[in-house]
């Protein structure tokens, strides 16, 4: 599900932040595959967009913000997720903040490869 965009009932705490590499000719069809997508999460995907990419295609992005009461849930809980579009994933950052996740195998047809990152709200540059 497509949800609000930035400003929009901001939500504290943290948030994930997906990117996909979508194989498409038009913003439409990327649209769409981005909403395929954050739909096979099941969960409210916000400040969803596409923009073109310069080796072809588009990059196509969104936010989860995750209401979890720690870091360790929090990272269980996007593995999770990712687990619902791809598989093979390749993690790097820290345990303990920082975390990112990387994969190639992704079982929606017309994105190449998908990426989350763990972010905190109140670390943001300002």
């Amino acid at each position: 599900m497509i949800g609000p965009g930035p400003g929009e009932e901001e939500g504290a705490g943290v948030k994930s932040i997906w990117n996909l590499w979508i194989e498409s000719q038009s913003e439409e069809r990327a649209l769409e595959l981005l909403e395929r997508a954050a739909g096979r999460l099941e969960v409210e995907a916000r400040a969803a967009h596409v923009v073109p990419y310069y080796r072809g295609g588009f990059i196509g992005s969104f936010e989860v913000i995750h209401d979890v009461p720690n870091w360790d849930r929090l990272l269980t809980e996007v593995l999770a997720l990712g687990q619902r579009v791809a598989r093979g994933w390749v993690i790097s950052g820290g345990a303990g903040e920082g975390a990112d996740g990387w994969s190639g195998q992704v079982s929606v047809a017309g994105v190449k490869s998908i990426q989350w990152r763990l972010v905190h709200e109140d670390r943001r540059p300002k």
